[in-house]
């Protein structure tokens, strides 16, 4: 499972104004990987699983199911990771952080999670491969992550071509106040954050669409979440693969 301000990747590192998003994530997250242990983004990354897992329970097969898990964070997500071990096969977390991916490894090992988690500091290329290898999985999930990506177009294409055909992409993030964007972050996170008003549905629809995955469908998924000392609506958007 994802945590808050996670990660972006080599692909969204430009966008239009010469600020490198994904070097300034990069930064922050090698410095900051304490921030995983806070108390509200342990709450945070506990609601949002358990929501998720209610809403699409029968997307969760513990005999069958990958899930590869794009800027997936580090600590809380391992520590919490029961929901994981119970409803999937495996998980693959893929992060821009190698101090991240280190104390992910480790907390999933200590958790005796090992043969389910395991991440990698890993670039994810746009026609699915990870490395040297192509591979898909059945869902592809990104939580939290997409208002700190530069082109989050870009890699939502990147994220469909790793979904099997038939299965879905996951993704959780701010919802806009409205159309226009409105600040909900503040300026604190104005060098990691791009998208400081979070995603409305229109905007998810298209990113989605573009990918060309279909079936999309977009809903708020908890209510009353406090992250930063800012009040946030996360919302779940999901777009399948055509078979």
């Amino acid at each position: 499972m994802a945590e808050h301000h996670p990660h972006t990747h080599k692909h969204d590192a430009q966008h239009g104004h010469g600020h490198d998003y994904a070097a300034a994530n990069k930064q922050y997250f090698d410095e900051n990987i304490d921030m995983f242990e806070r108390p509200d983004i342990v709450d945070a990354t506990q609601r949002i699983a358990a929501a998720m897992r209610e809403r699409y329970a029968s997307a969760f097969n513990a005999e069958s199911t990958t899930v590869l898990d794009y800027a997936c964070g580090a600590g809380t997500a391992v520590s919490s990771a029961t929901w994981s071990s119970s409803c999937v096969k495996s998980i693959f977390g893929v992060d821009i952080s190698q101090g991240v991916v280190d104390q992910y490894n480790l907390l999933a090992s200590k958790h005796e999670l090992s043969d389910k988690l395991k991440a990698s500091c890993v670039e994810l290329k746009a026609d699915g491969r990870i490395g040297n290898s192509t591979k898909q999985f059945d869902i592809v999930l990104c939580t939290m992550a997409y208002h700190h990506f530069g082109n989050p177009e870009d890699v939502t294409k990147i994220l469909a071509s790793f979904v099997k055909p038939g299965a879905s992409l996951l993704v959780v993030d701010i919802l806009a106040i409205s159309n226009k964007a409105d600040v909900v972050l503040g300026d604190k996170h104005r060098d990691t954050v791009p998208h400081q008003g979070g995603f409305g549905e229109d905007r998810m629809k298209d990113m989605v669409t573009a990918a060309g995955l279909v079936d999309f469908e977009m809903g708020g998924l908890i209510s009353g979440l406090v992250i930063d000392g800012h009040a946030v609506t996360p919302f779940l958007a999901r777009g399948v693969k055509p078979l």
